[in-house]
């Protein structure tokens, strides 16, 4: 059934799959209708010493960062009458760039902004102005020679002032240098790349040095007709021909036609200038109606089938393998080169398309479930063998002696797993079990014969070959493994499903920071190409890494690291890229890597990538104080009444965004660690006065260097801030003081001599009184002790007759001999009362000794106050236990119960608390329901034994008291505690347990 499958498959593939035809440029508009231009007319583009790139407009100009466009016009230059921009002459290498617009005005882009000199106009537009005088037309950037006009070209040093019958030679102050008689075809085009002149001359190419002239060559044939295209200004010139636009670049034999768009009509977009960003092959087109096209280089393509497979892939790929020396195979069962020509096998449905192995033989091993397969190359891959194992494969991999190692899992429900290993040349090949593992292996990798590793869902692990010893990686983390890169030197690279990857080098596993939006934690697979870079797929696109720098972060010589991210912006058409599968890329010859993808196979020549990298310097190109602009100086002074200082942040970058992180750190009286900026600005406010530095930082590229860039600014203190105010306060408040002193002495010693005088009157009179107040002492001692004597004569006066008419009324009820029911229930509550009395006497008249207790303390107060008093009692002898105090009871609950009783309550709860908790914590709460208040008192302390907490609830609740008790004391807080609580009318609860700490609930009635 597999095999009709498979043979149905092969013939629904048949021619079915295509390279399609891909744009290798990307276009990207830019125009007034999105908001990023101020106007569609680009009628000049140059690039400054600092990288921006400069727009001419008729609506002002636009400065480029390659993420934003910053207008200057009337608005925000000083002066300007008209925003309609000419084009652009001057030095750009000089920080010097002129510029006219309409109105003759002269204007400099200088230090990265826009100033209107206010001034005549220079030598650069001298000629230019002659020209508008007397009817001279500029060189645009399509400009053709004609019998009634000049030309008037600047080439490096040289002005060429070009008639219909001769070229003169001037030097930049206009001074002739030479002349010659020089007769041109009509409608013929002059041109300058560089500093040196050209005049075109079909496929040929006249080069001037000086006035003497030689031909050379274009390294290419235009059979088509072609037209050349200049930006004098930058020394560019190109040529479109047949719908493709060439960049001109000059060798000292012929010049070079570099292809830099395809398929895009340039008359058809009215494009009007142009300029090329060779180191980052960018190209820059201005159309006169249609805003600015910017298109890039992609070096990225991809694979796609036609038509759906019918096991159901529909363009998903996993495992490839190479196969052979041109091509790759894939798991499809499909094969495929760089120049699009593919077929098919008979694999496809043998194959849940994660594993593929081609072994020396060229036989092809694949698996499905628990199924092993292996397609005999000698039968054209039509025949196979078959074998059944225990469990599901979950790894497959070739070792360098050539033998197939299997991983699986155990049998369903088992743990741990097996690996097997087969010998393809063996006539009775069958899988032989190798070794039983602790943890099933999901990846596997053997370079050098004596090793396997393995990843696993729980880290990773290394077995010796010949031993069969293993052991598992002690500090490499617990996480799924999904792919190993194994070096020659050692070194293992190891990519996990959600926690990133790693390297395992010399005993110590290194895990290395993601980017910003954490892609990487989802690594497929590691791919390391012949310059040093490792390629890594995730769910989210592509990165490019230096392996050095990876290695120099494990040995801590870096801080950070860079990575070069890629996304569909690059060419391939699903930023989602395929792991979980073994090999999980193909490296073709060195030169051509493949990646599967959910969107077909992504491959691409790793010298087509050209890697755009941030390394531009950071610059500030404006500080705002208030919403005021101010000069952005290497150090500035902000007066300390500012409401809002801001540092616009910028760093031309033309490559993806996601690369260029730029952090900011805040330095001075106030610190901010780095933090990543996320908008093209950095505000403050109302900073405390100092001197503070504001740091930039980002990583420059492969090499993971950092640039740096520091601003220090100072917000100016008050005058009573100063230093020079801090000394004359010390000085003065030390002379005050000293003043202070002396008359302060003078006084004393002139009411020393008054007291003196007056002592010697007292004398006397002091004896007399002494001698009063010790009679006095000795009498109110006397009355203090006969007060005593009188307390505890009245308590046991008192206890006596209560204890007996206690006695007495339960003798009474016991042994009455009647059959009312009102005499029994009136002695029974005679009884009752007088019991509760005594015991209620006894305890209160104890505690009068000692105080005095008010019952008129019913004006409503806070709960919360009265348990933070407590906390605070106690918090010093709660430290001394290392216990914590807290006091959850809400600030709003507010009661009028007696609050002189209430204290004592919760004192005796929480001194209580507090004596049986060490190292712990004792929480205050309270809780208010519909009709009752509660309070408790809990604590994490030694708790008590099941008959200490039978004892004490007992007591509380008052079935016992405590002299019944015939162990020992148990104690005064409690039993005050049952009795005050009973003339509250509360209720108590205690939960407690031996060493898991106590909780003591009082609650009342509202």
């Amino acid at each position: 059934m597999n095999y009709l499958k498979s043979v149905f498959l092969l013939l629904l593939l048949s021619n079915s799959i295509s390279f399609f035809a891909q744009e290798n440029f990307r276009h990207i508009w830019y125009t007034a209708d999105d908001n990023t231009l101020p106007q569609n007319t680009i009628s000049a583009i140059i690039k400054d010493k600092y990288g921006y790139i400069w727009l001419s407009t008729e609506s002002g100009l636009a400065k480029f960062d390659g993420q934003v466009f910053k207008i200057y016009n009337t608005d925000n230059i000083d002066g300007l009458i008209s925003n309609r921009i000419r084009l652009f002459a001057g030095k750009p290498e000089k920080d010097s760039i002129y510029l006219l617009n309409e109105n003759n005005q002269l204007l400099l882009i200088n230090k990265r902004t826009v100033i209107n000199l206010k001034t005549k106009i220079p030598q650069p537009f001298k000629s230019i102005q002659d020209m508008l005088r007397y009817n001279y037309n500029p060189l645009l950037s399509l400009s053709f020679t004609d019998d009634k006009e000049y030309l008037d070209i600047v080439a490096g040093n040289n002005l060429y002032i070009i008639g219909n019958d001769s070229i003169k030679l001037y030097n930049l102050e206009r001074k002739k240098i030479n002349e010659t008689a020089y007769r041109y075809p009509q409608k013929s085009q002059f041109y300058t790349i560089g500093n040196t002149l050209y005049l075109d001359s079909k496929n040929i190419a006249i080069k001037f040095t000086g006035l003497k002239t030689n031909n050379i060559k274009y390294d290419r044939t235009f059979k088509e007709s072609y037209y050349l295209f200049t930006n004098n200004q930058c020394g560019q010139s190109f040529i479109y021909s047949d719908r493709k636009l060439y960049y001109l670049k000059e060798h000292q034999n012929y010049i070079e036609t570099i292809l830099v768009s395809n398929h895009f009509d340039v008359p058809h977009n009215n494009i009007v200038s142009f300029y090329y960003d060779e180191p980052n092959h960018v190209l820059y087109l201005g159309s006169s109606n249609k805003g600015l096209l910017v298109i890039k280089e992609q070096g990225f393509k991809h694979i796609e089938p036609i038509l759906s497979h019918s096991t159901g892939t529909d363009g998903v790929y996993y495992a490839l393998e190479k196969f052979g020396n041109n091509n790759i195979l894939s798991s499809t069962g499909e094969i495929f080169n760089i120049k699009g020509k593919n077929k098919t096998n008979n694999i496809a449905g043998f194959s849940d398309k994660y594993m593929l192995v081609v072994d020396n033989d060229g036989d092809i091993w694949t698996k499905y479930s628990r199924h092993l397969y292996r397609f005999r190359k000698n039968s054209d891959y039509k025949d196979y063998d078959h074998w059944k194992l225990n469990g599901s494969i979950t790894t497959l991999t070739k070792s360098p002696d050539g033998k197939i190692w299997v991983g699986t899992f155990n049998k369903k429900n088992q743990p741990g797993g097996y690996i097997y290993f087969l010998e393809p040349n063996d006539k009775n090949c069958n899988p032989q079990l190798f070794l039983k593992v602790k943890e099933v292996p999901a990846s596997m990798a053997i370079t050098d014969n004596k090793t396997i590793w393995t990843g696993t869902w729980k880290g990773l692990y290394k077995y010796d070959i010949k031993t069969k010893e293993g052991y598992k990686i002690k500090d490499f983390p617990k996480c799924q493994v999904r792919s190993l890169y194994i070096e020659p030197t050692g070194e293992v690279w190891a990519c996990s499903y959600g926690k990133g990857f790693y390297l395992y080098k010399d005993s110590v596993t290194t895990s290395f920071p993601t980017d910003k939006h954490k892609y990487l934690l989802t690594s497929h697979c590691i791919t390391e190409d012949v310059n040093g870079f490792f390629w890594i797929t995730t769910n989210k696109g592509l990165f490019q890494v230096k392996k050095q720098d990876l290695l120099n972060y494990a040995n801590k010589k870096n801080t950070g690291i860079y990575y070069h991210y890629y996304n569909k912006n690059s060419g391939f058409p699903n930023n989602e890229f395929n792991g979980g599968c073994q090999p999980c890329s193909v490296y073709l010859n060195n030169e051509t890597i493949f990646f599967p993808s959910m969107e077909g196979i992504v491959y691409f020549n790793t010298a087509d990538i050209n890697a755009i990298i941030p390394d531009s310097p950071i610059y500030i190109d404006e500080i705002t104080i208030d919403n005021t602009p101010v000069p952005a100086f290497e150090k500035i002074s902000v007066d300390r009444d500012f409401t809002r200082i801001s540092f616009v942040i910028s760093s031309p970058y033309y490559g993806e965004p996601y690369n260029e992180n730029i952090e900011f750190m805040l330095k001075g009286p106030i610190q901010q660690g780095w933090t990543l900026l996320t908008e093209k600005s950095i505000s403050f406010s109302t900073l405390p006065h100092g001197d503070y530095i504001l740091k930039t930082r980002k990583l420059n590229g492969f090499g993971s260097g950092w640039i740096y860039k520091d601003i220090k600014f100072t917000v100016e203190p008050a005058f009573w801030q100063t230093n020079w105010f801090i000394i004359i306060a010390i000085i003065s408040g030390i002379s005050l003081v000293y003043l202070i002193i002396k008359l302060r002495i003078r006084y004393i010693r002139y009411k020393n001599t008054l007291l003196e005088n007056k002592v010697l009157i007292q004398t006397t009179q002091l004896q007399e009184t002494i001698t009063t107040l010790r009679k006095t002492k000795d009498d109110l001692s006397k009355q203090i002790e006969n007060h005593k004597r009188l307390i505890k004569s009245i308590t046991h006066d008192i206890k006596s007759p209560l204890k007996f008419l206690s006695i007495t009324g339960r003798y009474i009820y016991n042994n009455i001999d009647t059959e009312k029911d009102s005499v029994k229930e009136n002695l029974q509550a005679m009884y009752t009362s007088s019991f509760q009395l005594y015991h209620f006497v006894d305890n209160f008249l104890e505690y009068a000794k000692e105080t005095d207790i008010s019952d008129n303390e019913s004006d409503p107060y806070s709960l919360y106050r009265l348990a933070k008093e407590k906390t605070l009692f106690f918090k010093n002898i709660a430290q001394l236990q290392k216990t914590e105090l807290f006091n959850t009871i809400p600030k709003s609950y507010t009661t009028t119960i007696n609050r002189h009783l209430l204290a004592i309550i919760l004192h005796n709860l929480v001194d209580n608390a507090t004596k049986n908790t060490f190292e712990g914590k004792i929480t205050l709460s309270a809780q208010v329901s519909e009709h009752t208040l509660s309070i408790s008192v809990e604590d994490t302390g030694k708790g008590m034994t099941k008959t200490d907490l039978e004892y004490y609830n007992n007591l509380l609740q008052g079935y016992i008291k405590p002299e019944e008790d015939s162990s020992a004391s148990k104690g005064m807080g409690l039993p005050m505690i049952a009795e005050l609580l009973n003339i509250l009318k509360g209720k108590v609860k205690i939960l407690s347990q031996k060493d898991g700490g106590t909780t003591i609930t009082i609650s009342f009635n509202l």
